[in-house]
């Protein structure tokens, strides 16, 4: 087998019971009369698989294995793993089942036999190896030899017939539980939307696109994933809009009695409880925002959006709510609040208060002359100084703002840690890695404070 390429791999593992012969099924299949339930699979599945191996103790092995083998004459590979049922003989058995298998590998796993802590095991061993050596769990299967009955053939003899249970689901079940505790403690929503992707698609292709519970999972989960994206790379337009988290809340209520995809539906459901209080272009989603990011340790993510939610608080507050993405007023506001926290600095401007209604009284002026002014360089003095009026306009409004201080205070102590982060801490007196989210916490409640109206400010 070429490195890299994938091999189909049945795995079982051989017990010491005494085996009793019967007929398995599985859906419209029906195997030979066999003693051992590893030939039935093997035989349902026409010899499918490029390695066959059995797992098997010394004791097992010595008992079963050559009569295993001559049945149908299928060629088996033993693996011989631990008796040792000790936690060192565990462990050693994880390493021999582990060492068998290939990167790439397609598995179909029987957890029929051997000691009854074999199929955790088992199962657990494949969910490490899925991603340590990207194999597939194609099926898990379980032979009820228990639930066997009696029936007649087409001759009329009665046989023993045992149903084959697909137990695939476990499998799958793991995933998504690990899919979904990524998603809720880290905001990652990859594995969610690949599982989304690889459960659904069978079903819509066999609908042919129609089933509305399918297209709806699907829907969900691209919108999952965007949402966090946005949160990732901190779009703040979108988590304002909050257009992904409306349309995620709205189907949640659509999902709650769908039998498709249990283990999403929990994961959905509880993802709502993250997203429920996001609403539709309203910009207490910053607040929320940041605390998601608080939550999911996006420390940097974290950082920016309170930097940025402090500008935008003060774009509501001199009514420019319809300019959130301005970057010349922004780049205005991040440089008063800077500068509020420089010695200094804007006292001289501060002495030169204007009044703001002749300033923009003369900003209207200003307007006017440039319609009736076609000299160009009369027009291009003209709408110089008309922007140094409104800028100066916005900054007389901004050092006005109550709690103004606080907030420049604020801003520029993140500014300070966005710096740290940005620059690697390749600078005088880094800040230790764990104090990074303390101190995002520690000006967030102060800003959110003050988001609030509440009137104490905690230093």
């Amino acid at each position: 087998m070429e490195k890299g390429k994938s091999r189909k791999v049945f795995l079982s593992f051989l017990g010491k019971t005494d085996y009793k012969e019967c007929f398995y099924t599985f859906e419209k299949e029906k195997s030979k009369n066999v003693k051992f339930v590893q030939n039935a699979i093997v035989g349902i599945f026409e010899n499918n698989f490029d390695k066959r191996y059995i797992l098997c103790t010394k004791s097992a092995k010595e008992k079963h294995y050559d009569s295993l083998v001559r049945e149908l004459g299928y060629n088996f590979e033993a693996v011989d793993i631990s008796e040792d049922i000790t936690e060192k003989g565990i462990w050693e058995i994880f390493q021999q089942i582990y060492d068998v298998l290939n990167e790439n590998d397609e598995i179909v796993f029987d957890i029929t036999h051997s000691f009854r802590f074999m199929p955790m095991l088992g199962i657990t061993l494949l969910q490490m190896a899925k991603f340590l050596k990207n194999v597939k769990v194609k099926k898990v299967f379980y032979g009820a030899f228990e639930m066997s009955r009696l029936s007649k053939n087409i001759n009329g003899e009665e046989i023993k017939e045992a149903p084959i249970i697909d137990i695939t689901s476990f499998s799958m079940l793991q995933d998504w539980i690990l899919a979904g505790y990524t998603l809720v403690n880290t905001g990652r929503a990859e594995e969610i939307e690949k599982l989304a992707k690889n459960d659904l698609t069978p079903i819509l292709k066999e609908s042919k696109g129609k089933n509305e519970e399918a297209r709806n999972f699907r829907k969900i989960a691209d919108k999952i994933q965007q949402m966090t994206l946005n949160f990732r790379t901190n779009r703040g337009n979108e988590i304002i809009t909050a257009h992904e988290m409306k349309e995620i809340n709205e189907s949640v209520k659509e999902i709650k009695e769908s039998n498709l995809l249990k283990p999403f539906k929990l994961v959905i459901e509880n993802i709502y409880s993250d997203t429920k209080k996001f609403e539709y272009k309203n910009e207490e989603n910053i607040i929320y925002s940041i605390q998601w990011c608080i939550d999911k340790d996006l420390i940097q993510q974290g950082m920016t959006m309170l930097q940025e939610g402090i500008t935008t608080l003060v774009l509501k507050e001199i009514g420019k709510e319809n300019k959130y993405t301005d970057i010349n007023i922004r780049d205005i506001i991040s440089y008063v609040l800077q500068s509020l926290n420089r010695k200094n600095e804007l006292e001289a401007e501060k002495e030169k208060e204007l009044d703001i209604q002749k300033l923009e009284k003369l900003s209207e002026i200003l307007s006017e002359s440039l319609e009736f002014n076609k000299e160009e360089i009369l027009q291009k003095e003209t709408k110089k100084l008309k922007k140094i009026v409104e800028e100066r306009v916005l900054k007389e409004k901004i050092l006005n703002i109550e709690k103004i201080k606080e907030l420049s205070k604020i801003f520029a102590d993140i500014s300070g840690i966005r710096n740290d982060i940005n620059h690697a801490g390749f600078r005088p007196s880094p800040l230790d890695a764990k104090g990074f989210k303390i101190k995002l916490e520690k000006e967030f409640k102060k800003f959110k404070e003050i988001w609030e109206n509440k009137n104490d400010v905690t230093e």
